[in-house]
Parts: C-alpha cells; structure tokens; sequence
C-alpha cells in the first residue's frame, strides 16, 4: 500500500535517440536534486521506431534538430554542452541500448549508465546501437565489463523492452517522451521545469491530503 509518506512516482516512457528525452532527462535531473526522496522516476523503455523501421532524415533535418536541442538547453540553464555532429550522421538504433541500461540496473549502475548513454549520443556522436560503445559505458561508470557484456549478449533483457512498450501502447502512448505523475496527471514533451514543477507541487499536496 502506497502512503502519504511514500515517494511520488512519476513513469517516463522515453526513447535514447529522442532529442526531447534528453531534454527531459535533464529536467528530471533538476527535479530529482530539488524533490530529493520525495519523487521517484520509473523509466520505461519506448521505442521511437519499433521494429524495423526507421525513417531516412536528412542533413539539414538532423542539423536543425541539435539546433533545437542546443537552444532550449540554453534557454532553461541546462548543464549540458550540445554540438552538432559532422556529416553524415545517422541516428542509431536504440533498443540494444534498452538492453544495455538493464544490464547496468543488473549492477547498481543504471542512472549512471542512462546519463552516460544520452551523451554518447548527443555530446559525442557515438553508435549507440554499437556494442563496443556499450562497453565503454559500462566501463566509464564502473561496471564489471565481462558481466555486463554476457549480459548483454544472452538477450535476457529484451522481454522487458517488449513488455514496456506493450504497457506504454495500451496505455494510449504514441510519443516520447511521456511522463505519467501517478494518480495526477500526464506531461507529454519536453515541457520546461517550472510545468513540472507546478504539477509535482500540487500532485504532493493532495498526497499529503
């Protein structure tokens, strides 16, 4: 049974190549260092493109979308350096990184894994669809590298990946990133902090009602 007492959980379904994830990520960042133990995040892997398919974007359409994402975080006083990627650059697939991420939870790591995986991509431009990328993750936060990568090679996670999206699809999600503040209300995008705020406040107060 969940009190009053308890954390105030908010379900993020969200996808690692979503340039508003990371946005997002990044807020919830913000709020997890103002709410500390009064929140708790529940991630839930989401992929933008299911299966197979993935659109061909161009150059310009790629520029533009880091462009976006480097302006809003310095609208909101991100603490994140943005650069845009040299050309071409196509956008990796995710779900080996889903996969990944819960073989990091597996040791404790797996915040530290996420953070680090949003960067790759978007700080460094790196596959991380790649498994030799993946790798260094794990070993940039502290991972037992050989028990990540058994893990990640034995598939055991992809149940979960499948089960999240399901749970997302009848749930009437159909974009990422989402954020469900539980028993209050939805936050879809990658709206600014003070929205989150202002929700979370008053999604406590009734709590404590």
């Amino acid at each position: 049974m969940v009190g009053k007492n308890s954390p105030l959980e908010i379900i993020v379904f969200s996808d690692y190549i979503c340039p508003f994830c990371f946005i997002g990520y990044l807020t919830l960042k913000k709020l997890r260092e103002a709410y500390g133990d009064k929140i708790r995040f529940t991630w839930k892997h989401y992929p933008l493109y299911p299966g197979n398919f993935k659109p061909i974007m161009s150059d310009d359409f790629i520029l533009g979308v880091f462009e976006r994402i480097k302006n809003l975080v310095e609208e909101r006083n991100l603490d994140v350096e943005v650069i845009p990627p040299e050309l071409p650059f196509t956008i990796p697939d995710s779900e080996k990184a889903f996969e990944a991420s819960e073989c990091a939870r597996d040791q404790g790591k797996f915040w530290e894994f996420h953070e680090r995986v949003f960067e790759a991509l978007f700080k460094e431009h790196k596959d991380i669809g790649s498994v030799e990328v993946l790798k260094e993750i794990a070993t940039d936060v502290g991972m037992e590298v050989e028990r990540f990568e058994k893990c990640l090679n034995s598939g055991s996670k992809r149940d979960i990946i499948i089960q999240n999206y399901r749970e997302g699809r009848n749930k009437g999600i159909t974009g990422v990133p989402t954020f469900i503040i539980k028993n209050h209300g939805v936050i879809i995008g990658a709206e600014p902090y003070s929205l989150f705020k202002e929700e979370i406040d008053r999604a406590l107060e009734h709590k404590e009602k």
